[in-house]
Formats: C-alpha cells, sequence, structure tokens
C-alpha cells in the first residue's frame, strides 16, 4: 500500500512535467545520470544513483534509488523522488533546494524494515568541462519518516542480560537508522546529455 501511494505519487509528478514539457523550449530540456558517491554501494554489490530531467529555468524533478541484490548479508532497496528549485534561476547549476518523498526497505537475517519519507535538502552543483557536461553534486538534509514498520524475522531468544542488552542496542540501532529525524549527506558525479 505504501509503495504503491509513493509510486502513483511519482507517476502524478511524471504526468505534470510532461505537460509543463511541452510548453517549454528546447533551451530548457536536458538531463543528467547520476551515480552517489562514496561507491559502497557498488562494493557491497549494488547501486545507487537517479537521474535529474530539467522541467523548467530554474526547477528539476529528480528520481532516483539503491538496490542490493539477493544473496548479500543485507537486501536493501529504495526509491525517492523530488523537485529541485535552484536559486540561480538556471537548473543544473547551482545553489538549490529540494524536498524529496523516498520509500525504503531493509531486510538483513534478523529484521525487516518498511518506511516512507519526507524530506528536505539543500545543496550545490557544478557543470563541468569545456561543454559543461560533467556533473558533481553536493548536499546536506533532513529526512523525518512518516512510516516505519519494523519486524523481527524470527524471534530473538534471550536467554541472559547479554542477549537482552545485544537485542536492545540492535533495536536502538535499526530505530536511528531508519525511524524517526535523520540528517543526510550526499555526494554524486554524473554526466549531463
Amino acid at each position: 500500500m505504501r509503495l504503491t501511494l509513493l509510486v502513483l505519487a511519482s507517476l502524478i509528478s511524471i504526468t505534470s512535467f510532461s505537460q509543463n514539457n511541452e510548453l517549454e523550449t528546447e533551451r530548457t530540456r536536458g538531463a543528467i545520470l547520476k551515480l552517489n558517491l562514496p561507491f559502497t554501494a557498488i562494493t557491497a554489490g549494488g547501486v545507487k544513483g537517479s537521474v535529474e530531467i530539467k522541467t523548467g529555468e530554474a526547477v528539476s524533478w529528480e528520481l532516483g534509488g539503491d538496490i542490493t541484490p539477493p544473496g548479500y548479508y543485507q537486501e536493501t532497496f529504495s526509491i525517492n523522488s523530488g523537485m529541485r528549485y535552484y536559486f540561480d534561476k538556471d537548473a543544473f547549476k547551482g545553489y538549490y533546494i529540494a524536498p524529496f518523498l523516498r520509500y525504503r526497505a531493509y531486510q538483513d537475517p534478523e529484521v525487516r524494515i518498511n518506511g516512507g519519507y519526507i524530506g528536505l535538502k539543500s545543496g550545490k552543483q557544478w557543470l563541468l568541462g569545456k561543454k559543461k557536461r560533467f556533473v558533481i553534486d553536493t548536499s546536506v538534509g533532513i529526512r523525518y519518516a512518516l512510516i516505519y514498520d519494523k519486524n523481527w524475522t524470527e524471534n530473538p531468544v534471550i536467554e541472559d542480560d547479554l542477549d537482552q542488552l545485544f537485542f536492545d542496542l540492535s533495536n536502538y540501532a535499526y530505530d536511528f537508522y531508519m525511524g524517526g529525524f535523520r540528517p543526510e549527506a550526499r555526494l554524486a558525479i554524473g554526466w549531463k546529455f
């Protein structure tokens, strides 16, 4: 249900983008394909990236996510969508602010977690090179868990105080990582098309 709502919101954004984009001139079109750094997702067998599509002179839409395929210790999947508003009135370049929505699913041998998030980030993006095609994007922000569901995959066996302490610390770590407010930082490289 939660994933359905996020996908529906993204489709509405895409439809709005398509209708608005027909009115824009060729000068305002473009897209950037980005890969998030550091490459921890790649070394773990997954991919974390995004695509940013210009929708106006100072506005763009970004769709991104990450996935780690089954078979690794931790399996993750996330999808996020958001609009970027550039202060320099030139989408793809300069300082921006970006509200976003995200759905994230995480599973390891002990726990399965699903969450829906809302957030706000601010950053700066540079277009480098002779043709201004190479992209560096940095941002910081905060997100909040609107929906947070944690299910232990098996009932933990708690036989002594040490087991209880481990269970409590694991619970706290999962809640910190997935629940409540959490700061975010990002560094990405990309290519403008």
